[in-house]
């Protein structure tokens, strides 16, 4: 019954896109849009030691390197004097099963409202996190969808329900706030996330940082641990050398309960080989503090993309992972994001895949 209430909801949405698109093309002066957008996005992967006895995996990804499978809308509404109203509605999906992803919501990549004006613009919703949009700013592949590469997600919390938020621009200078709400009846601060970011460009060079503070946190990437603040610190940024593109930064994360605390720095470029094809490359070193003991994980991985249009490309992804010490401890609990097995502290992945945007 909640599938076959899904698709009516979807099918709903993509019947007044069109029916609402009509009314708008038939009155240009109304100041309002809606746009459909979307990627879909997989790559046929191999990776090694995937399960108990060291096998190998043939799979399907559910998304690709850098980006997931989607579909959203767009909606926009000139209010005059440079004010505007808008939402954001975007479901996520496997291209390989079709099937609904985050949990199987409608909406669950974003689902919100906002108003801008010259003094920024505030959203309601759904949304991503502070410290995710800031920290992706610079990482070259904006902290990948390949969650082997894209890890730092779980430190970002990556998107958050009930999450207002404000963001400027003042010259060089970006801000962006937020406060996810808790909702808890008696306490205004359970289950809460406060965050703050900053920016600022001159020339080449653009440098930024966030720190983000969640209440409540009882998980560390998938597995269960004792109810904990959570705070994420980062700092980094970008340098343009002609058309190639650096990245660099330093990320803190720190569960204070359950005694976890990782220091984590990134490098990785962005470059272009000709006029069609990319080479974007990533590489860090985590090293986790828990009780009594430490350990790292040391990832890098390469995307390089072939445009066959300015809607298509092909690409080829490689991704390797090394764990040892504490992290092994961790990767072998339940639950663990990205599950490793026995003695197996390693994973190589291979993939080639497609991407067409709408």
């Amino acid at each position: 019954m909640k599938k076959h209430s899904q698709a009516a909801h979807i099918a709903a949405a993509f019947l007044a896109v069109f029916s609402v698109q009509g009314a708008f093309a038939a009155d240009s002066s109304s100041g309002s849009s809606v746009t459909l957008y979307g990627v879909v996005d997989t790559n046929v992967r191999v990776s090694t030691h995937e399960n108990a006895s060291g096998g190998s995996k043939t799979q399907m990804d559910a998304g690709g390197p850098i980006t997931g499978s989607r579909w959203g809308l767009r909606m926009k509404e000139d209010l005059g004097g440079g004010l505007s109203a808008f939402s954001i509605l975007e479901s996520g999906f496997d291209t390989g099963t079709g099937q609904l992803l985050q949990g199987g919501r409608a909406f669950g990549r974003q689902s919100l409202i906002g108003l801008q004006g010259a003094w920024g613009q505030v959203t309601a919703g759904r949304q991503y996190t502070v410290a995710h949009e800031m920290a992706a700013s610079y990482e070259a592949l904006g902290i990948a969808n390949n969650s082997l590469l894209g890890f730092q997600s779980g430190y970002t919390n990556l998107r958050q329900d009930n999450l207002l938020r404000y963001a400027g621009n003042f010259g060089p200078v970006s801000l962006i706030a937020g406060w996810t709400f808790g909702e808890q009846a008696g306490s205004g601060q359970k289950g809460a996330t406060k965050a703050l970011a900053a920016a600022y460009k001159n020339g080449p060079l653009r440098i930024g940082g966030t720190l983000q503070r969640s209440n409540n946190v009882s998980t560390y990437l998938g597995t269960a641990v004792a109810e904990s603040r959570e705070d994420f610190y980062s700092l980094g940024g970008t340098y343009d050398i002609q058309k190639t593109k650096l990245f660099f930064s330093f990320n803190r994360h720190r569960l204070d309960n359950a005694g976890y605390a990782n220091n984590a720095v990134t490098v990785g470029m962005n470059m272009p080989v000709s006029a069609r094809v990319t080479l974007i490359g990533t590489a860090m070193v985590d090293r986790m503090q828990h009780a009594q003991g430490s350990g790292k994980r040391m990832v890098a991985g390469g995307v390089l993309e072939y445009a066959l249009s300015k809607s298509a490309t092909l690409y080829g992804v490689i991704d390797y992972t090394h764990l040892s010490g504490e992290w092994m401890n961790v990767a072998t609990q339940p639950g663990f994001a990205t599950p490793f097995y026995g003695n197996d502290n390693t994973r190589l992945g291979l993939g080639l895949g497609a991407r067409v945007r709408f």
